[in-house]
Protein backbone atom coordinates (compact mmCIF):
# COMPACT_ATOMS: atom_id res chain seq x y z
CA UNK A 1 0.00 0.00 0.00
CA UNK A 2 1.41 3.39 -0.99
CA UNK A 3 0.89 5.86 1.85
CA UNK A 4 0.87 9.54 0.94
CA UNK A 5 -0.23 10.98 4.27
CA UNK A 6 -1.06 10.05 7.85
CA UNK A 7 -3.78 11.54 10.00
CA UNK A 8 -2.91 11.72 13.71
CA UNK A 9 -5.15 13.32 16.30
CA UNK A 10 -3.50 16.41 17.77
CA UNK A 11 -4.16 15.27 21.35
CA UNK A 12 -2.69 11.83 20.66
CA UNK A 13 0.47 13.32 19.13
CA UNK A 14 0.82 15.82 21.97
CA UNK A 15 0.47 13.03 24.55
CA UNK A 16 3.10 10.93 22.72
CA UNK A 17 5.52 13.86 22.56
CA UNK A 18 5.10 14.58 26.26
CA UNK A 19 4.92 11.09 27.73
CA UNK A 20 5.85 8.59 25.02
CA UNK A 21 3.99 5.32 24.71
CA UNK A 22 1.82 4.43 21.75
CA UNK A 23 0.49 6.74 19.07
CA UNK A 24 -2.14 5.79 16.51
CA UNK A 25 -2.93 7.25 13.12
CA UNK A 26 -4.90 6.57 9.97
CA UNK A 27 -2.91 5.72 6.84
CA UNK A 28 -4.06 7.95 3.98
CA UNK A 29 -6.74 9.18 6.39
CA UNK A 30 -8.93 6.09 5.97
CA UNK A 31 -9.80 3.00 7.94
CA UNK A 32 -9.06 2.33 11.57
CA UNK A 33 -6.23 4.08 13.38
CA UNK A 34 -3.12 1.87 13.48
CA UNK A 35 -0.18 1.91 15.84
CA UNK A 36 2.66 3.98 14.37
CA UNK A 37 6.40 3.56 14.95
CA UNK A 38 7.30 7.23 15.48
CA UNK A 39 10.71 8.54 16.49
CA UNK A 40 12.43 11.89 16.80
CA UNK A 41 15.69 11.85 14.81
CA UNK A 42 18.98 13.60 15.51
CA UNK A 43 17.73 16.75 13.74
CA UNK A 44 14.67 16.91 16.04
CA UNK A 45 12.39 15.91 13.16
CA UNK A 46 9.52 13.48 13.52
CA UNK A 47 10.14 10.26 11.58
CA UNK A 48 8.05 7.18 10.93
CA UNK A 49 9.39 3.67 10.34
CA UNK A 50 7.52 1.24 8.12
CA UNK A 51 7.48 -2.57 8.36
CA UNK A 52 10.81 -2.78 6.50
CA UNK A 53 12.29 -0.40 9.12
CA UNK A 54 12.87 2.35 6.57
CA UNK A 55 12.34 5.82 7.99
CA UNK A 56 10.43 8.68 6.44
CA UNK A 57 10.48 12.23 7.74
CA UNK A 58 7.04 13.65 8.49
CA UNK A 59 6.01 17.23 7.81
CA UNK A 60 2.92 19.34 8.10
CA UNK A 61 0.55 19.46 5.12
CA UNK A 62 1.44 22.05 2.52
CA UNK A 63 5.07 22.35 3.64
CA UNK A 64 7.45 22.34 0.66
CA UNK A 65 10.59 20.24 0.67
CA UNK A 66 13.50 22.49 1.50
CA UNK A 67 16.43 20.31 0.50
CA UNK A 68 17.54 22.49 -2.42
CA UNK A 69 19.17 19.60 -4.31
CA UNK A 70 19.60 19.85 -8.08
CA UNK A 71 17.23 17.72 -10.16
CA UNK A 72 20.08 15.48 -11.42
CA UNK A 73 21.02 14.53 -7.85
CA UNK A 74 17.40 13.89 -6.93
CA UNK A 75 17.04 11.58 -9.94
CA UNK A 76 20.28 9.76 -9.05
CA UNK A 77 19.05 9.32 -5.46
CA UNK A 78 15.72 7.99 -6.72
CA UNK A 79 17.57 5.47 -8.89
CA UNK A 80 19.82 4.42 -5.98
CA UNK A 81 16.79 3.99 -3.72
CA UNK A 82 15.06 1.89 -6.39
CA UNK A 83 18.15 -0.33 -6.67
CA UNK A 84 18.36 -0.64 -2.89
CA UNK A 85 14.69 -1.60 -2.72
CA UNK A 86 15.22 -4.23 -5.44
CA UNK A 87 18.23 -5.65 -3.59
CA UNK A 88 16.32 -5.78 -0.31
CA UNK A 89 13.44 -7.55 -2.04
CA UNK A 90 15.76 -10.12 -3.61
CA UNK A 91 17.55 -10.64 -0.32
CA UNK A 92 14.29 -11.19 1.57
CA UNK A 93 13.12 -13.69 -1.09
CA UNK A 94 16.29 -15.77 -1.26
CA UNK A 95 18.00 -15.54 2.12
CA UNK A 96 16.05 -18.57 3.35
CA UNK A 97 17.63 -20.65 0.56
CA UNK A 98 21.17 -19.64 1.46
CA UNK A 99 23.18 -21.61 3.99
CA UNK A 100 24.14 -18.56 6.02
CA UNK A 101 24.09 -18.32 9.78
CA UNK A 102 21.67 -15.96 11.48
CA UNK A 103 24.43 -13.58 12.59
CA UNK A 104 25.55 -13.13 8.96
CA UNK A 105 21.96 -12.51 7.89
CA UNK A 106 21.70 -9.85 10.59
CA UNK A 107 24.93 -8.20 9.38
CA UNK A 108 23.68 -8.15 5.79
CA UNK A 109 20.36 -6.63 6.83
CA UNK A 110 22.19 -4.07 8.97
CA UNK A 111 24.38 -3.04 6.03
CA UNK A 112 21.31 -2.63 3.81
CA UNK A 113 19.74 -0.43 6.47
CA UNK A 114 22.91 1.66 6.72
CA UNK A 115 22.84 2.28 2.97
CA UNK A 116 19.18 3.28 3.19
CA UNK A 117 19.93 5.63 6.08
CA UNK A 118 22.81 7.23 4.16
CA UNK A 119 20.51 7.85 1.20
CA UNK A 120 18.01 9.52 3.52
CA UNK A 121 20.77 11.68 5.03
CA UNK A 122 21.84 12.90 1.58
CA UNK A 123 18.26 13.94 0.80
CA UNK A 124 18.08 16.03 3.98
Amino acid sequence: MQVSHIVIARESLHHWLQKGGEVRGKLNGIGFAQTLDLHVDGNDCLTLRDVSLQTSRLMLPGQPLANGLPQEIIEALDEAEAQLYAQRTLFSQYHRCLFISDDWLAKIEESLQQVAEQLKQVRR
